[in-house]
C-alpha cells in the first residue's frame, strides 16, 4: 500500500497584531494555492529511505513524527514536487503535514491534521499553513492566545478566475534562528499599525471577499501590504526586504495588477489579476522583467478552495 497526500502552497498576507496589543498575539491571514503542490508519496518499507527535493527535510520531520509515536523507521518516502524552500509559499508546513497525514494513514493512526501540526512543532506564529492544508481558501486565524494552535476565525472560498501572479527572484532567504531573530525585534520595536490592519480587513477585504468583489478586494489589499510593511520595516529595508521586491511589485502594478505585496519574509512577491489568459501572459512578462535584473521564476495560479488531497493505492 502507497499512500499518497498532495497540500497546496500559501501566500502569507499579512499579520494583524505583531505585538500583541490586544491580549493575543499575530493574527495572520493568506491564502491556498493550486500550485506549485506539495506531493509526497509513502509506504512500508525494511529500512528508511526518503528521497527528492528537500529529503534532508523529510528526513527531519519523519524522524520527529516517528520518534514521538514509537513507531518503526521503516518508511519509503518520496518527495514528488515541492515549491521552492524558504521562499515564501508555506514549503515546510506543507512538508511537515503531508508527510506526517500520509504516515498516520500508513499505520492506521488515522491523526487529525491539527494533531499532526502539535507533533511537528508547527503554527507558533501563523496558523494560516495548517489551515490551508485542512481547508484551503481564504484563512484567516485568531492569533496565539491560551490554546497552542492559533484558532480558525473565517475561511472564504475564492473565485476561481481570480489569479495570483508570482515572482521569487534569487537573493537570501530568511528563515530559522534569523527568522526568529527578526520577528522578536518587530514585535518589541515595529509600528503598531494593527487597528488599521484590522479595520481594512473587516470592512474592506472580507467584504469583497463574500461579494465576489476583485476591485474592492485588490484594493483592500494593496492598503493592507502598506499597513503590515511599516509594522515590520524596522526589520527590513522599507515596505518589503530588497529593491527587487519592491521593483518586481511596481512592475505587477504597471502591467495592471492589484493587491500586491511580499509573502512572508519573501522572496516571493505576488499581485493578482482575473482570467487564465492575463495571468499566463503577466507570468510571461514578469519573468522576462526578472531575467533582465537578476535570476528567478516567476509562475501563476489561482486559489484552492480545498484541503489536502489523500489517495490510498493498493
Amino acid at each position: 500500500m502507497k499512500v499518497r497526500v498532495e497540500g497546496p502552497s500559501r501566500l502569507h498576507l499579512g499579520i494583524v497584531d505583531m505585538r500583541g496589543s490586544s491580549g493575543r498575539k499575530y493574527g495572520s491571514f493568506g491564502l491556498a494555492l493550486n500550485y506549485p503542490a506539495t506531493v509526497i508519496e509513502a509506504e512500508f518499507s525494511d529500512s528508511f529511505i526518503v528521497s527528492g527535493r528537500d529529503a534532508h527535510r523529510v528526513e527531519e520531520f519523519a524522524g520527529r513524527f516517528i520518534n514521538k509515536l514509537g513507531l518503526e523507521d521503516k518508511f519509503r518516502i518520496e518527495i514528488v514536487s515541492s515549491p521552492p524552500s524558504h521562499s515564501g509559499l508555506g514549503s515546510g508546513t506543507q512538508l511537515a503535514l503531508s508527510t506526517g497525514k500520509a504516515i498516520s494513514i500508513l499505520t492506521n493512526l488515522n491523526l487529525s491534521t491539527y494533531d499532526i501540526a502539535r507533533i511537528m512543532g508547527r503554527g507558533s506564529v501563523s496558523g494560516v499553513g495548517i489551515h490551508a492544508f485542512e481547508h484551503g481558501g481564504f484563512i484567516l486565524d485568531g492569533g496565539h492566545g491560551k490554546g497552542d494552535l492559533p484558532p480558525l476565525l473565517v475561511r472564504y472560498e475564492i473565485p476561481e478566475n481570480w489569479y495570483a501572479v508570482i515572482g521569487i527572484p534569487e537573493m537570501e532567504r530568511v528563515w530559522g534562528h534569523d527568522e526568529k531573530r527578526l520577528m522578536n525585534l518587530v514585535s518589541q520595536r515595529g509600528m503598531d499599525t494593527s487597528e488599521r490592519i484590522s479595520r481594512i480587513l473587516l470592512m474592506n477585504l472580507l467584504p469583497a471577499i463574500v461579494e465576489e468583489d476583485f476591485s474592492e478586494f485588490v484594493n483592500a489589499l494593496d492598503r493592507i501590504d502598506v499597513e503590515v510593511g511599516k509594522s515590520f520595516s524596522v526589520a527590513q529595508s522599507g515596505i518589503v526586504r530588497e529593491r527587487i521586491i519592491q521593483d518586481g511589485i511596481e512592475f505587477l502594478r504597471e502591467m495592471g495588477a492589484g493587491g500586491c505585496g511580499q509573502s512572508s519574509w519573501g522572496p516571493a512577491f505576488y499581485g493578482f489579476v482575473e482570467g487564465l489568459n492575463k495571468a499566463r501572459k503577466l507570468a510571461r512578462s514578469l519573468e522576462k522583467f526578472i531575467s533582465e535584473v537578476g535570476e528567478g521564476i516567476s509562475l501563476y495560479t489561482n486559489v484552492r478552495n480545498a484541503g489536502a488531497k489523500v489517495d490510498v493505492i493498493d
